[in-house]
């Protein structure tokens, strides 16, 4: 159970302007190598912090989760933030929404949820990046909307700055890792098997995306139609990407350097990236996450 009230946790995440990157330091990995990584981690370790980051996470499922039935998300937000709890067909309609993914209340958090909330830390702070100079984002998806859906688990489709309708797009397959000393404790098992799972699935990932409930371009529609294909070519356009979530006490000094040794179909610059965020106790902070989700339940 979160320990700051979700009210108190909401005025410090709007303080920020609601961005979780304002909560973390991203910096660059491995220059130099196939396969070069950026390293998410919190820049402020408070308990206001967490908690302002936990609200973030939860809204932003929510909100997500309840999509084209915005009154859900309204009876949830405003129940939550003032301390009271849903009930009747109120929460019997915010609860088809939650439950889902977050499950009864109070229970240890699980595997895959743990693995949810790290699929969604991936989305908002590469959602939140600003734009580079060759490149900006077209279209990013989120996360599924279960905890065990098959299929690829984050895409970013990027255009590129000062041509005509071009653009690149990156698959990502995200991971969770927690220490168990009955296994390896080594994080490049959990980097490999991801690399490895892109390098088969791939393209069957790709064909399961759909992009219907975006509003596209005309010439970013014609570039999405082709993604398959541009996979199974591997062409310039198609890129790769592995992100693990995991304890901040976890991060380890050297990572993705042997990626290109797992995935090997696509050999152009920058067509391998990593990504490791870290937080520490992830399983407690996937808890707070659901712990908000809930207080209106």
């Amino acid at each position: 159970m979160a320990s700051i009230p979700a009210h108190d946790a909401q005025q410090r995440a709007d303080a920020i302007g609601g961005r979780l990157t304002a909560l973390f330091d991203r910096s660059g990995k491995g220059i130099g190598q196939v396969c070069p990584w950026e390293l998410v981690v919190f820049n402020d370790l408070s308990e206001a912090a967490r908690a302002a980051a936990a609200w973030i996470v939860a809204d932003s499922v929510m909100k997500d989760r309840t999509g084209n039935q915005p009154a859900a998300y309204g009876l949830w937000r405003n129940a939550v933030l003032s301390g009271t709890k849903l009930a009747g067909d109120d929460r019997a309609e915010v609860l088809a929404f939650a439950i889902p993914v977050f499950k009864a209340a109070g229970e240890e958090a699980t595997n895959a949820l743990i693995g949810y909330v790290g699929e969604w830390l991936w989305y908002l702070t590469t959602r939140e990046l600003p734009p580079e100079a060759d490149r900006t984002i077209e279209i990013i998806n989120s996360p599924s909307g279960t905890v065990t859906d098959s299929g690829g688990d984050g895409i970013v489709v990027h255009r590129l700055t000062g041509t005509e309708g071009e653009f690149s797009f990156r698959l990502w397959e995200m991971k969770k890792f927690t220490a168990d000393p009955a296994k390896s404790s080594d994080v490049g098992a959990t980097i490999r098997n991801a690399w490895r799972q892109l390098g088969t699935s791939g393209a069957e990932y790709l064909a399961m995306m759909s992009f219907a409930d975006k509003h596209l371009s005309k010439d970013s529609h014609a570039f999405v139609s082709t993604l398959v294909r541009q996979w199974v070519q591997a062409a310039p356009s198609s890129n790769a990407g592995v992100s693990v979530a995991l304890d901040e006490t976890a991060v380890p000094q050297q990572a993705f350097h042997l990626s290109h040794t797992h995935f090997t179909s696509h050999t152009h610059d920058g067509a391998l990236a990593g990504l490791i965020i870290g937080i520490d106790e992830l399983g407690e902070f996937a808890q707070d996450v659901r712990s908000y989700v809930w207080s209106a339940l």
